[in-house]
C-alpha cells in the first residue's frame, strides 16, 4: 500500500514539474497562446510517455492536457498574458 502522503506528494510534484513550471516559463518567455499551447502539448506527451509508453500519451497525457488547459484558463497571471496577446 502507498501511504496517503506519498500519493498526494507524488501527484502534486508531477503537476508542478509537468504542468505548472513549463506553462509558467512559456507564459513568461513568450506570452502567446500558440507557443503556450505547444508547450502544453509537449509536456503532456512527455508526461504520458514517462508513465509507460506511447499508449499512455492517450491515457495520462490527455488528462494532463485537460489540467493544463484549466491552468491556462483560470490562472490569473496566465489569463492576463493570453488575453492581452
Amino acid at each position: 500500500d502507498i501511504p496517503l502522503f506519498e500519493l498526494v506528494f507524488g501527484v502534486t510534484a508531477e503537476e508542478i514539474l509537468f504542468r505548472i513550471v513549463p506553462l509558467a516559463i512559456a507564459l513568461r518567455l513568450w506570452g502567446t497562446r500558440s507557443l503556450t499551447v505547444i508547450t502544453l502539448l509537449t509536456s503532456s506527451i512527455i508526461f504520458g510517455v514517462l508513465h509507460g509508453g506511447v499508449i499512455n500519451i492517450f491515457i495520462q497525457g490527455i488528462g494532463g492536457l485537460i489540467w493544463g488547459i484549466f491552468f491556462i484558463k483560470y490562472s490569473q497571471p496566465s489569463r492576463q498574458l493570453i488575453l492581452s496577446s
